[in-house]
């Protein structure tokens, strides 16, 4: 029986993700509302119960908040939300490429994993 047909909501696996990493940073979700600038912290509940996706603008500070590989969070999220088009744009980048990225407005060089 599937987690909707229990009554449970279907987490994506972006959401799983999120979930535990904010059980890991152990910071609260208002701490983590607050780094990644969303202005109601009600946000972060929303995306780890698989009702919103995670913004796609925000990905950097999300990876940032939550001390996470920016890479794999990019990877996880584009392959969930945007399949075809994550793997063209997958076959013409290299993961150095991807890590080079910096959302605009930056201010740290890279995420800890």
């Amino acid at each position: 029986m599937s987690q909707a047909a229990e009554g449970k909501p279907a987490h994506s696996q972006v959401a799983r993700y999120i979930t535990d990493a904010i059980e890991r940073c152990g910071k609260t979700q208002l701490q983590i509302s607050r780094e990644i600038g969303f202005e109601k912290p009600n946000v972060v509940t929303m995306i780890k119960q698989g009702k919103t996706k995670l913004p796609l603008d925000r990905m950097g500070d999300v990876a940032r908040a939550l001390e996470v590989d920016p890479y794999e969070l990019i990877d996880l999220a584009m392959s969930e939300y945007h399949p075809v088009a994550w793997k063209t744009i997958r076959a013409s980048l290299s993961r150095t490429d991807v890590q080079r990225w910096r959302p605009t407005g930056s201010n740290r060089s890279s995420a800890t994993s």
